[in-house]
Protein backbone atom coordinates (compact mmCIF):
# COMPACT_ATOMS: atom_id res chain seq x y z
CA UNK A 1 0.00 0.00 0.00
CA UNK A 2 1.25 3.26 -0.71
CA UNK A 3 0.33 6.76 -1.01
CA UNK A 4 -0.55 9.10 -4.76
CA UNK A 5 -1.44 12.29 -5.86
CA UNK A 6 -4.67 12.84 -6.82
CA UNK A 7 -4.93 14.62 -10.61
CA UNK A 8 -5.51 18.26 -9.88
CA UNK A 9 -9.41 19.62 -10.12
CA UNK A 10 -11.03 23.00 -10.72
CA UNK A 11 -14.47 24.17 -9.53
CA UNK A 12 -14.15 28.09 -11.35
CA UNK A 13 -17.41 29.46 -12.39
CA UNK A 14 -15.94 32.36 -13.79
CA UNK A 15 -14.25 29.92 -16.89
CA UNK A 16 -17.49 28.92 -17.96
CA UNK A 17 -19.74 32.14 -17.76
CA UNK A 18 -22.26 32.25 -20.67
CA UNK A 19 -25.22 34.06 -21.35
CA UNK A 20 -27.62 31.49 -20.32
CA UNK A 21 -25.79 30.81 -17.13
CA UNK A 22 -25.86 34.73 -16.13
CA UNK A 23 -29.38 34.32 -17.07
CA UNK A 24 -30.22 31.82 -15.11
CA UNK A 25 -28.90 34.11 -12.16
CA UNK A 26 -30.58 37.05 -12.84
CA UNK A 27 -33.61 34.70 -12.73
CA UNK A 28 -32.36 33.46 -9.39
CA UNK A 29 -31.64 37.31 -8.01
CA UNK A 30 -34.76 38.80 -9.43
CA UNK A 31 -36.28 39.95 -5.91
CA UNK A 32 -32.68 41.82 -5.84
CA UNK A 33 -33.76 43.79 -9.08
CA UNK A 34 -36.89 44.61 -8.17
CA UNK A 35 -36.02 45.76 -4.54
CA UNK A 36 -33.37 48.21 -6.19
CA UNK A 37 -35.43 49.60 -8.46
CA UNK A 38 -38.39 50.12 -5.65
CA UNK A 39 -36.30 51.78 -3.58
CA UNK A 40 -34.71 53.83 -6.57
CA UNK A 41 -37.89 55.08 -7.69
CA UNK A 42 -38.62 56.02 -4.00
CA UNK A 43 -35.78 58.01 -3.57
CA UNK A 44 -36.43 59.74 -6.95
CA UNK A 45 -40.24 60.58 -5.21
CA UNK A 46 -38.97 61.75 -2.73
CA UNK A 47 -36.44 63.91 -4.11
CA UNK A 48 -39.31 65.43 -6.19
CA UNK A 49 -41.23 66.09 -2.82
CA UNK A 50 -38.59 67.63 -0.72
CA UNK A 51 -37.02 69.37 -4.12
CA UNK A 52 -38.29 73.54 -4.17
CA UNK A 53 -39.14 74.47 -8.32
CA UNK A 54 -36.99 76.83 -10.03
CA UNK A 55 -38.69 78.48 -12.78
CA UNK A 56 -37.23 80.45 -15.17
CA UNK A 57 -37.30 84.37 -16.60
CA UNK A 58 -36.32 84.74 -20.22
CA UNK A 59 -35.82 87.97 -22.69
CA UNK A 60 -34.63 87.82 -26.00
CA UNK A 61 -32.62 90.93 -27.24
CA UNK A 62 -30.78 91.68 -30.29
CA UNK A 63 -26.94 93.33 -30.80
CA UNK A 64 -27.37 97.10 -31.47
CA UNK A 65 -25.10 97.52 -34.09
CA UNK A 66 -23.87 101.02 -34.50
CA UNK A 67 -23.22 101.06 -38.84
CA UNK A 68 -27.41 100.70 -39.01
CA UNK A 69 -27.48 104.39 -37.08
CA UNK A 70 -26.94 106.80 -40.00
CA UNK A 71 -26.16 109.59 -37.24
CA UNK A 72 -22.83 107.23 -35.57
CA UNK A 73 -21.38 106.80 -39.13
CA UNK A 74 -21.37 110.75 -39.47
CA UNK A 75 -19.86 110.98 -36.18
CA UNK A 76 -16.72 108.35 -37.84
CA UNK A 77 -15.65 111.10 -40.40
CA UNK A 78 -13.64 113.58 -38.32
CA UNK A 79 -13.14 112.37 -34.76
CA UNK A 80 -10.52 110.06 -34.94
CA UNK A 81 -8.26 113.45 -36.50
CA UNK A 82 -8.14 114.92 -32.58
CA UNK A 83 -8.57 111.16 -31.12
CA UNK A 84 -12.10 111.57 -29.08
CA UNK A 85 -14.17 108.79 -28.47
CA UNK A 86 -16.00 108.28 -31.10
CA UNK A 87 -17.96 104.95 -31.62
CA UNK A 88 -16.61 102.92 -34.37
CA UNK A 89 -17.65 99.17 -35.82
CA UNK A 90 -15.03 97.38 -33.47
CA UNK A 91 -16.76 98.42 -30.60
CA UNK A 92 -20.07 97.15 -31.58
CA UNK A 93 -18.93 93.84 -29.83
CA UNK A 94 -17.10 95.44 -27.16
CA UNK A 95 -20.21 97.35 -25.69
CA UNK A 96 -22.39 94.02 -25.89
CA UNK A 97 -19.54 92.13 -24.48
CA UNK A 98 -19.55 94.58 -21.59
CA UNK A 99 -23.32 94.42 -21.78
CA UNK A 100 -23.56 90.45 -20.67
CA UNK A 101 -20.52 90.39 -18.24
CA UNK A 102 -22.56 93.60 -16.23
CA UNK A 103 -25.23 91.04 -15.15
CA UNK A 104 -23.24 89.31 -13.15
CA UNK A 105 -20.44 92.03 -11.97
CA UNK A 106 -19.83 93.15 -8.85
CA UNK A 107 -20.95 96.70 -9.73
CA UNK A 108 -24.17 95.71 -10.74
CA UNK A 109 -24.74 93.64 -7.69
CA UNK A 110 -23.74 96.73 -5.49
CA UNK A 111 -26.40 98.74 -7.36
CA UNK A 112 -28.94 96.32 -7.34
CA UNK A 113 -28.32 95.58 -3.34
CA UNK A 114 -28.42 99.03 -2.56
CA UNK A 115 -31.17 100.22 -4.38
CA UNK A 116 -34.01 97.32 -4.42
CA UNK A 117 -33.24 94.92 -1.56
CA UNK A 118 -32.55 91.80 -3.56
CA UNK A 119 -30.30 90.71 -0.79
CA UNK A 120 -33.80 90.33 1.63
CA UNK A 121 -35.72 88.56 -1.39
CA UNK A 122 -32.50 85.75 -2.04
CA UNK A 123 -31.13 85.26 1.63
CA UNK A 124 -34.87 85.42 2.97
CA UNK A 125 -34.37 82.74 5.33
CA UNK A 126 -31.72 85.11 6.90
CA UNK A 127 -33.39 88.42 7.26
CA UNK A 128 -35.18 89.06 10.20
CA UNK A 129 -38.36 91.59 8.91
CA UNK A 130 -39.43 92.85 11.89
CA UNK A 131 -36.16 93.42 13.61
CA UNK A 132 -34.45 94.51 9.98
CA UNK A 133 -31.13 92.64 10.34
CA UNK A 134 -29.76 89.41 9.33
CA UNK A 135 -29.76 86.58 11.54
CA UNK A 136 -26.97 83.69 11.22
CA UNK A 137 -28.53 80.31 10.16
CA UNK A 138 -29.17 77.78 13.04
CA UNK A 139 -29.11 74.04 13.49
CA UNK A 140 -27.31 71.08 13.76
CA UNK A 141 -26.08 70.69 10.08
CA UNK A 142 -24.67 74.59 10.26
CA UNK A 143 -22.94 73.80 13.65
CA UNK A 144 -21.35 70.43 11.89
CA UNK A 145 -19.81 73.16 9.14
CA UNK A 146 -19.00 75.90 11.04
CA UNK A 147 -16.92 73.51 13.06
CA UNK A 148 -15.31 71.92 9.58
CA UNK A 149 -14.87 75.98 8.54
CA UNK A 150 -13.09 76.32 12.03
CA UNK A 151 -10.83 73.32 11.84
CA UNK A 152 -9.78 74.51 8.20
CA UNK A 153 -9.36 78.45 9.26
CA UNK A 154 -12.34 78.66 6.62
CA UNK A 155 -13.96 82.42 7.23
CA UNK A 156 -17.23 81.89 8.83
CA UNK A 157 -20.97 83.17 8.48
CA UNK A 158 -20.99 86.94 7.50
CA UNK A 159 -24.31 88.52 6.58
CA UNK A 160 -24.98 88.32 2.80
CA UNK A 161 -23.39 91.48 0.60
CA UNK A 162 -22.57 92.06 -2.63
CA UNK A 163 -19.99 89.52 -3.32
CA UNK A 164 -22.64 86.89 -2.30
CA UNK A 165 -24.91 88.60 -5.03
CA UNK A 166 -22.24 88.03 -7.57
CA UNK A 167 -22.10 84.34 -6.55
CA UNK A 168 -26.00 84.03 -7.05
CA UNK A 169 -26.38 85.69 -9.98
CA UNK A 170 -23.41 83.92 -11.36
CA UNK A 171 -24.89 80.49 -10.98
CA UNK A 172 -28.64 82.17 -11.97
CA UNK A 173 -28.00 84.37 -14.61
CA UNK A 174 -27.28 83.12 -18.43
CA UNK A 175 -27.00 84.50 -21.64
CA UNK A 176 -27.39 82.01 -24.71
CA UNK A 177 -26.52 83.03 -28.55
CA UNK A 178 -29.48 81.92 -30.53
CA UNK A 179 -27.44 82.64 -33.98
CA UNK A 180 -28.25 85.78 -36.13
CA UNK A 181 -30.24 88.33 -37.28
CA UNK A 182 -31.24 87.66 -40.36
CA UNK A 183 -31.57 91.32 -41.70
CA UNK A 184 -28.35 93.23 -40.69
CA UNK A 185 -26.66 89.95 -39.18
CA UNK A 186 -26.64 91.23 -35.38
CA UNK A 187 -26.19 88.51 -32.86
CA UNK A 188 -29.34 87.21 -31.15
CA UNK A 189 -29.33 86.12 -27.67
CA UNK A 190 -31.27 85.20 -24.70
CA UNK A 191 -30.59 86.27 -21.14
CA UNK A 192 -32.43 84.29 -18.69
CA UNK A 193 -32.72 83.92 -14.91
CA UNK A 194 -33.88 81.43 -12.96
CA UNK A 195 -35.58 81.86 -9.31
CA UNK A 196 -37.86 79.98 -7.11
CA UNK A 197 -40.08 82.95 -7.38
CA UNK A 198 -41.49 83.56 -10.97
CA UNK A 199 -42.14 87.28 -10.30
CA UNK A 200 -39.00 87.62 -8.62
CA UNK A 201 -37.39 85.81 -11.48
CA UNK A 202 -39.08 88.49 -13.59
CA UNK A 203 -38.60 91.61 -11.82
CA UNK A 204 -34.90 90.76 -11.53
CA UNK A 205 -34.35 90.18 -15.73
CA UNK A 206 -35.91 93.24 -16.02
CA UNK A 207 -33.80 95.24 -13.38
CA UNK A 208 -30.82 93.91 -14.69
CA UNK A 209 -31.25 95.03 -18.04
CA UNK A 210 -31.81 98.43 -16.98
CA UNK A 211 -28.89 98.61 -14.72
CA UNK A 212 -26.32 96.79 -17.18
CA UNK A 213 -27.55 99.39 -19.68
CA UNK A 214 -27.70 102.43 -17.46
CA UNK A 215 -23.89 101.80 -17.07
CA UNK A 216 -23.53 101.78 -20.71
CA UNK A 217 -25.11 104.72 -21.38
CA UNK A 218 -23.67 107.09 -18.74
CA UNK A 219 -19.93 105.80 -19.78
CA UNK A 220 -20.89 106.98 -23.28
CA UNK A 221 -22.18 110.27 -22.17
CA UNK A 222 -19.40 111.14 -19.93
CA UNK A 223 -17.21 110.52 -22.89
CA UNK A 224 -19.45 112.09 -25.13
CA UNK A 225 -19.56 115.28 -22.82
CA UNK A 226 -15.83 114.83 -22.34
CA UNK A 227 -15.09 115.43 -26.12
CA UNK A 228 -17.39 118.23 -26.34
CA UNK A 229 -15.81 120.40 -23.62
CA UNK A 230 -12.36 119.04 -25.16
CA UNK A 231 -13.85 120.75 -29.02
CA UNK A 232 -14.67 124.19 -27.05
CA UNK A 233 -11.15 124.51 -25.47
CA UNK A 234 -9.52 124.15 -28.60
CA UNK A 235 -12.17 126.57 -30.87
CA UNK A 236 -11.13 129.10 -27.96
CA UNK A 237 -7.55 128.20 -28.24
CA UNK A 238 -7.73 128.73 -32.40
CA UNK A 239 -7.32 131.80 -34.57
CA UNK A 240 -7.79 129.89 -38.22
CA UNK A 241 -11.33 129.89 -38.82
CA UNK A 242 -11.63 126.96 -41.34
CA UNK A 243 -9.77 124.99 -38.53
CA UNK A 244 -12.66 126.78 -36.29
CA UNK A 245 -15.58 125.91 -38.52
CA UNK A 246 -14.43 122.08 -38.36
CA UNK A 247 -14.10 122.01 -34.59
CA UNK A 248 -17.99 123.45 -34.03
CA UNK A 249 -19.09 120.96 -36.58
CA UNK A 250 -18.02 118.31 -34.49
CA UNK A 251 -18.68 119.47 -31.32
CA UNK A 252 -22.88 119.55 -33.35
CA UNK A 253 -22.52 116.17 -33.64
CA UNK A 254 -20.95 115.04 -30.57
CA UNK A 255 -24.02 116.83 -29.78
CA UNK A 256 -26.66 115.05 -31.44
CA UNK A 257 -24.99 112.07 -30.42
CA UNK A 258 -24.96 113.48 -27.01
CA UNK A 259 -29.30 113.70 -27.29
CA UNK A 260 -29.53 110.41 -29.08
CA UNK A 261 -29.03 108.95 -26.03
CA UNK A 262 -31.81 108.50 -24.21
CA UNK A 263 -33.01 106.61 -21.62
CA UNK A 264 -35.29 105.13 -23.47
CA UNK A 265 -32.99 104.37 -26.62
CA UNK A 266 -30.58 100.85 -26.03
CA UNK A 267 -27.28 101.31 -26.65
CA UNK A 268 -25.82 97.71 -26.17
CA UNK A 269 -29.17 95.58 -26.46
CA UNK A 270 -32.34 96.16 -28.21
CA UNK A 271 -35.22 94.00 -26.24
CA UNK A 272 -36.70 91.68 -29.35
CA UNK A 273 -38.92 89.57 -26.99
CA UNK A 274 -40.08 91.02 -23.82
CA UNK A 275 -39.55 89.07 -20.66
CA UNK A 276 -41.33 85.54 -20.42
CA UNK A 277 -41.89 83.69 -17.50
CA UNK A 278 -42.44 79.49 -17.57
CA UNK A 279 -45.67 78.22 -16.25
CA UNK A 280 -43.57 75.02 -15.12
CA UNK A 281 -40.97 74.43 -13.45
CA UNK A 282 -37.80 74.10 -15.05
CA UNK A 283 -36.30 72.20 -12.06
CA UNK A 284 -36.64 69.63 -10.59
CA UNK A 285 -37.87 67.93 -14.03
CA UNK A 286 -39.83 65.06 -12.92
CA UNK A 287 -39.81 63.20 -15.94
CA UNK A 288 -36.34 63.64 -16.38
CA UNK A 289 -35.70 62.57 -12.60
CA UNK A 290 -37.79 59.26 -12.69
CA UNK A 291 -36.12 57.97 -15.60
CA UNK A 292 -32.81 58.72 -14.71
CA UNK A 293 -33.74 57.03 -11.59
CA UNK A 294 -35.68 53.42 -13.38
CA UNK A 295 -31.74 53.63 -15.50
CA UNK A 296 -29.30 53.65 -12.75
CA UNK A 297 -31.56 51.97 -10.57
CA UNK A 298 -31.97 49.53 -13.64
CA UNK A 299 -28.82 48.92 -14.15
CA UNK A 300 -27.30 48.59 -10.70
CA UNK A 301 -30.25 46.54 -9.93
CA UNK A 302 -29.09 43.90 -12.51
CA UNK A 303 -25.25 43.58 -11.69
CA UNK A 304 -26.43 43.09 -7.96
CA UNK A 305 -28.97 40.37 -9.08
CA UNK A 306 -26.64 38.53 -11.57
CA UNK A 307 -23.99 38.93 -8.69
CA UNK A 308 -25.88 37.23 -5.85
CA UNK A 309 -27.64 35.05 -8.32
CA UNK A 310 -23.76 33.69 -9.29
CA UNK A 311 -23.09 33.34 -5.56
CA UNK A 312 -26.41 31.21 -5.15
CA UNK A 313 -25.20 28.90 -8.03
CA UNK A 314 -21.75 29.17 -6.86
CA UNK A 315 -21.94 28.90 -3.02
CA UNK A 316 -18.42 28.21 -2.14
CA UNK A 317 -17.22 30.50 -5.10
CA UNK A 318 -14.45 29.49 -7.24
CA UNK A 319 -12.23 26.98 -5.94
CA UNK A 320 -8.73 27.14 -5.96
CA UNK A 321 -6.90 23.83 -7.45
CA UNK A 322 -6.22 21.24 -4.51
CA UNK A 323 -4.15 18.27 -4.30
CA UNK A 324 -5.55 15.30 -2.18
CA UNK A 325 -3.34 12.13 -1.21
CA UNK A 326 -5.82 8.50 -1.65
CA UNK A 327 -4.53 5.46 -0.70
CA UNK A 328 -3.74 3.14 -3.55
CA UNK A 329 -3.59 -0.70 -2.78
Amino acid sequence: MKLVEAPHTFDDPAASLSFASLMRALLRGWWVLTLIGLLSIAAAVFYLSIAIPTYKAAMMVVEVKDGSNALLKRLQGGASLLGLAAPSSSQNGASFEEFTALLTSHRVAEQLAQNHSLLQEIYAQQWDEKRQRWIEPQGSMVNFKNAIKRMISYPQWTPPDARDLVTWLSKNVHAVNQGSNLLDRSSLWEISVTAKDPDFAQKLLEMLYQEAETILRDRRRNELQGNIDYLQKKILDTNLNVYRESLVSMVAQQEQELMVLRDDVPIAARVLDPVTVSNRPVSPRPVLVLALALVLGGSFGTVAAILWGLGRLHPKGPAASSQKLVVAE
